[in-house]
């Protein structure tokens, strides 16, 4: 039987020979595209290369891309283990045209892979190919004629073309202008054997039935398997919805591997292979999870045995298959997250991550599997997957390690929160609703996800006013804004507006001077204005003018002091903070009265902002070492600046080597002991791109910004502050 690896490499061998250039797997976390959390489609390293910003280096290409989608309701995460088509990690096979051949190559290609004795050898009976095609109300059909005439004329297939509409058949454009075109997709039928003369049948005949029945089972089932889209950007889309002939057109295909494995294995089992979670890409992982839940497992088709001893158990078996199914596919997916260094965390990447590992550790509970397990699924992961992708070899044992702790963490939680949402759906019939503030106090109380309190209840056949959710959030927000401790600056921009309008944003002074002399133009206690702050109490404080940096970029706010006309601390600053527009607030607690009004000497904690800055620069001197020595595809993901230590987050195929460790220390010191003067610019901000400046990651810019040069070793944006020179660290 054909497996897996056998059609990666007879696709790569394919286009290869068609003169298509082979291009390695892009990383999961792209490195280069901070508008995508992680690589979906096998375009999107070829995207610059679609857009015309760059000149591509090859006219074609073929890649074998590693893929991870998990968005939010409705999505691939919420079908995941319960349908064919969706999983969470998947590789999706892709051939590209940048401006060279077209529909005529791509069709006639695609049919010679799928059919061809040498290739995958797929039975043409069993394929229905789809192109564009919508009726309007007169009923006259607009039709891409060319991909139909293609199929029809140029390769041997032998059903009816089926045609289908925007929805289903037209990429595009990404955004309210630019390239699109229609989509021609090749559908392989899963049913049975009398299935599939039965609609053969019915498509010899024709007509309007066929036509409904057809649309329905393409686009909602598993009947009807999509194993290959081809799209045709060939248009150019204006912001009026007017399309104009593109200048450059292409070919942007995608073939997931799981489903064309699922297909050719299908036949070369003689149908004992009905689902991907039973070929050899999954079902080593689908056999691991089983044995740690000691049940069968309920193949889709041939598995009535398994069915039986289930029920002899009291289970579910379609309830069965789709836990195991999904915690197969999750591990697959948080191993090769995980390996890229992407951990759990409440934002961004993180918390797609998490998502994923509470999903799979939820319904290992149902499996009746009551320690953390997926950990136990990494070594299988690495065994069956590692031989073509070495990077989850490199540090196995950390990923088991983060996917424990984070299990366990979730099993603490889930046990408390699954306790009090089976207390609330106890009193509701079916056909009911769990309110916004239940489930918001399940969330804020007990850290329960909403999407899991909306899948358990749905379990239930109840409903969860996610509306109400969302005002109970909000609503929640602006509680903590109110507080000092929170100090959330939107809230607290909306309490000072009328001294942002009367005077602008804070001038700040903090690059040239950690002592001035200012006014106390706001006080905020307890979320509300106010014309004082008494001896011992809590609040924040707004001048016309600070030294204080404000948290941003990375780097905390400063601490200090605001002294009063005789010299006594009138205000401990804990912490700053700033608004969009550029307030500046000192929040921490009076020592003395302090009124609005009152001339202060506003002076910043020295030490503190020294060794601040320090590690501040370091970091810029890490980025320019981790560049040169790792690779240019080394992205800044986050970080934080403070007195005692530093963090740089940034976007790696897996750990770096001990060995990289010790060089990239070297450099740094290396540049530290040069001394280099640390020089910073203010320049608009096409000037400030055109000089090759790092802008770091997730990070705004106005039209004016500061770059900050450390010899000729680094050049960053930066609005943070800066020792003079490097031999200062």
């Amino acid at each position: 039987m054909i497996t897996a690896a056998e059609i990666r490499q007879r696709y790569c061998d394919f286009f290869i020979e068609r003169g298509h250039k082979l291009v390695v797997s892009a990383p999961l976390v792209p490195p280069d595209d901070p508008s995508l959390l992680f690589t979906t489609a096998g375009m999107v390293q070829f995207k610059s290369y679609f857009t015309g910003t760059i000149d591509p280096p090859f006219r074609t290409a073929v890649s074998v891309q590693k893929c991870l989608r998990a968005g939010g309701k409705g999505s691939d995460l919420e079908n995941v283990g319960r349908t064919l088509r969706h999983h969470t990690f998947f590789e999706m096979l892709g051939n590209f045209s940048f401006g060279g051949y077209f529909k005529q190559d791509a069709i006639v290609w695609a049919w010679e892979f799928c059919t061809g004795k040498d290739w995958l050898a797929l039975p043409p009976e069993r394929i229905w190919a789809t192109v564009f095609g919508k009726r309007d109300e007169s009923g006259e059909w607009t039709v891409d004629d060319e991909a139909e005439r293609i199929w029809k004329q140029e390769t041997g297939v032998v059903n009816p073309i089926l045609r289908l509409d925007e929805e289903e058949n037209f990429w595009g454009p990404a955004g309210g202008s630019g390239a699109c075109g229609p989509c021609s997709e090749i559908k392989f039928f899963m049913g049975t054997d009398e299935q599939l003369e039965r609609y053969r049948k019915m498509a010899r005949s024709g007509g309007e039935d066929l036509d409904r029945v057809l649309r329905d089972n393409v686009e909602e089932g598993d009947l009807f398997l999509e194993i290959w889209n081809l799209v045709f950007p060939q248009y150019d889309q204006q912001p009026d919805g007017s399309r104009s002939p593109l200048k450059n057109r292409g070919i942007d295909t995608g073939a997931g591997l799981e489903r064309i494995t699922t297909a050719c294995q299908m036949i070369a089992s003689g149908g004992k292979v009905w689902s991907p979670y039973e070929t050899d890409l999954l079902a080593p992982l689908v056999a691991a999870v089983a044995e740690i839940a000691s049940l069968p497992y309920p193949r889709l088709r041939g598995g009535e045995e398994a069915e039986t001893r289930l029920r002899k158990m009291g289970r579910d078996p379609e309830a069965v298959r789709l836990a195991v199914n999904a915690c197969a596919d999750h591990a697959r997916a948080l191993t090769f997250a995980m390996a890229e260094g992407v951990i759990p965390s409440n934002e961004g990447r993180g918390y797609v991550i998490r998502r994923i590992l509470r999903r799979a550790a939820r319904f290992g509970m149902k499996l009746g599997i009551g320690d953390p397990f997926l950990w136990k699924l990494v070594a299988p992961v690495v065994d069956l997957m590692g031989p073509h992708y070495p990077e989850l070899t490199k540090h196995p044992k950390q990923i088991e390690e983060w996917m424990r702790q984070e299990e366990e963490q979730f099993s603490r939680t889930l046990r408390v929160g699954s306790d009090m949402l089976d207390r609330l759906l106890a009193g509701r019939e079916k056909g009911g609703q769990l309110t916004g503030e239940e489930a918001f106090r399940l969330y804020d109380t007990y850290g329960f996800p909403l999407e899991l309190t909306v899948e358990i209840a749905e379990e239930k056949g109840v409903a969860v006013d996610t509306e109400g959710f969302d005002r109970c959030l909000a609503e929640g927000k602006v509680r903590a804004r109110a507080s000092w401790k929170g100090g959330d600056d939107l809230n607290l921009t909306e309490l000072v507006k009328d001294v942002s309008e009367k005077s602008g944003a804070t001038e700040f002074l903090g690059y040239a001077a950690t002592q001035a002399r200012a006014e106390v133009i706001a006080i905020i206690r307890d979320g509300k204005r106010a014309a004082e702050l008494r001896k011992d109490q809590s609040g924040i404080v707004v001048l016309d003018r600070t030294p204080f940096y404000a948290e941003s970029g990375g780097q905390i706010g400063d601490q200090g002091e605001l002294r009063g006309a005789k010299g006594d601390v009138g205000f401990s600053v804990r912490e700053t903070r700033k608004s969009d527009d550029d307030i500046i607030f000192q929040l921490g607690e009076a020592r003395e009265q302090i009124k609005v009004g009152d001339k202060i000497d506003a002076m910043v904690d020295r030490a503190r902002r020294s060794a601040t800055i320090k590690n501040h620069s370091a970091t810029h001197l890490l980025q320019g070492a981790l560049k040169r020595l790792i690779g240019g595809h080394v992205t800044q993901a986050g970080s934080y600046v403070g007195p005692d230590h530093l963090r740089f987050d940034f976007t790696h195929q897996g750990p770096l080597a001990e060995s990289d460790l010790r060089e990239i220390e070297r450099v740094v010191a290396e540049q530290i002991q040069r001394n280099l003067a640390v020089e910073t610019t203010v320049m608009d901000l096409e000037e400030a791109r055109a000089t090759g400046a790092i802008a770091p990651f997730g990070e705004k810019y106005g039209a004016v910004v500061r770059v900050v040069e450390m010899g000729d070793f680094s050049t960053e944006f930066c609005g943070g502050t800066h020792v003079a020179a490097t031999g200062e660290i």
